[in-house]
């Protein structure tokens, strides 16, 4: 194969690649949990897959690569919050973060009138939601991402 094959075979594989990227959605303003599970996402499937957030009176959003909507299978049910649901669907085996975060966020989302009995949540929580993305569309998560990952550093 000479180098203009090569080149093609390169280009089509990298379109190949893109093709395949997946996008979650999301609806804006997003919320701890959504963020949780968009880092579960992130850290434990795939770091490539991208996230967009949106008004959730303009635009419904169905059950495929959905967070914490209606219909997504990675949502806040009456026992569990989303960070938990995306933990069991994607099998992630618990650590000292992970076990940290579930408490937390079961705070924050299923009994926020009891957060302010544990000042490391609502330490957490109040540095956590302004790293949130600000816009709707596009969501870089990065710095929220960046966030947890320091919550959990100290964890370990």
């Amino acid at each position: 194969m000479g180098k203009l094959g090569l080149i093609f075979l390169l280009l089509f594989l990298q379109s190949s690649v893109d093709a395949k990227n997946v996008i979650f959605k999301s609806y804006y303003p997003w919320e701890s949990d959504s963020v949780l599970v968009a880092w579960v996402i992130h850290n434990y499937v795939d770091s490539n897959i991208k996230f967009i957030s949106f008004e959730k009176k303009k635009e419904r959003i169905g059950k495929d690569n959905s967070i914490n909507t209606a219909d997504s299978k990675l949502r806040r049910t009456a026992r569990f919050t989303a960070f938990e649901m995306a933990l069991k669907y994607y099998e992630v085996e618990g650590d000292a973060c992970t076990d940290q975060l579930k408490k937390l966020i079961r705070v924050l989302e299923m009994m926020p009138w009891k957060k302010q009995e544990f000042e490391e949540f609502v330490s957490f929580e109040d540095g956590f939601i302004p790293s949130f993305p600000q816009n709707i569309g596009d969501a870089d998560l990065s710095k929220s991402f960046s966030y947890i990952d320091s919550y959990c550093k100290k964890k370990k």
